[in-house]
């Protein structure tokens, strides 16, 4: 369970966030819906501790999230590749860094991964060569090599055509059933409709 209790944030004077309380069980998917400007990234931030909050908490199962990053994976909406790493050396970065298997388990389970994804054949390829659907199966697969039970999503959807949309659509939903808890901010109410146990409207606060 992933708990937000009264959860406020504010970027200099202006409150962006306003003592917000959510409760998500656990394996469910939910979607943020709303304009921009009304704290959906924001609070992806806050839960990823990307972003620092002046009053409240966040909790994920009854234990403070500062405590458990390693738990919480982020897919960002321009992917967040980098650019001189293959697709495979991408995935491999941040694992060799914080677990305790050996590259070659690593590599395996790298593989693995994208070879669910389809993306067997990219292994060795550079970001600049992949499409933008490509891309984003890559940032998934990246943020499932730390093996999260919570991964957020900022707007998945927003540069592909509705083909792809659908196709990452199937393997968030591929996800739930692996009880994995997602948030995804999204300005697609369609595909909100399509995937989310919950939606969530959020307004701009002037």
């Amino acid at each position: 369970m992933l708990t937000i209790k009264n959860l406020t944030k504010k970027f200099q004077n202006k409150t962006i966030i306003d003592n917000l309380s959510l409760e998500i069980p656990k394996g469910q998917l939910i979607c943020l819906v709303g304009p921009s400007g009304g704290g959906k990234t924001t609070l992806l931030r806050c839960i990823s501790g990307l972003e620092h909050f002046e009053e409240g908490e966040i909790l994920l199962d009854n234990q403070p999230i500062s405590t458990q990053r390693n738990k919480i994976g982020v897919v960002f909406q321009d992917y967040h590749l980098f650019p001189h790493m293959t697709v495979l050396e991408n995935l491999l970065l941040a694992p060799k860094l914080k677990s305790s298997q050996s590259v070659e388990k690593l590599t395996a389970q790298a593989q693995g991964l994208l070879e669910q994804f389809e993306l067997g054949e990219q292994v060795n390829h550079y970001p600049y060569e992949l499409s933008g659907g490509q891309k984003q199966r890559v940032a998934i697969a990246r943020a499932l090599m730390l093996t999260p039970e919570v991964i957020c999503y900022d707007e998945p959807t927003s540069a592909l055509d509705p083909q792809l949309r659908d196709s990452v659509g199937a393997m968030l939903l591929n996800l739930k059933e692996n009880g994995i808890t997602q948030i995804v901010v999204t300005h697609d109410h369609t595909f909100a409709q399509t995937i989310a146990d919950k939606i969530y409207e959020v307004n701009v606060k002037y």
